[in-house]
């Protein structure tokens, strides 16, 4: 997971961190924990994520898979280096 670029898509959304752990019924802490990559992300936590950022695919992709689509061409994926 690429705990940067969820933190950057909820900025940009304009979502404090204790809005966006209202939204998954969380604790601020809690939230801090899963978006820093403390504390193990789940696929139901991804899933909830996604749906209250409204990500797109390639958002999630980015961040949830570490991959990213490469933009000259929609058919092959890029590994995102660390």
């Amino acid at each position: 997971m690429n705990s940067n670029e969820l933190k950057a898509a909820r900025i940009r959304r304009g979502i404090t961190s204790k809005e966006m752990a209202q939204k998954l019924h969380l604790t601020p802490a809690q939230y801090s924990y899963k978006e820093s990559g403390a504390r193990r992300m789940f696929l139901e936590d991804a899933k909830n994520i996604a749906n209250a950022l409204a990500l797109t695919p390639a958002e999630i992709l980015l961040i949830f898979f570490d991959v990213n689509i490469n933009s000259n061409d929609n058919s092959t994926f890029q590994q995102v280096k660390k």
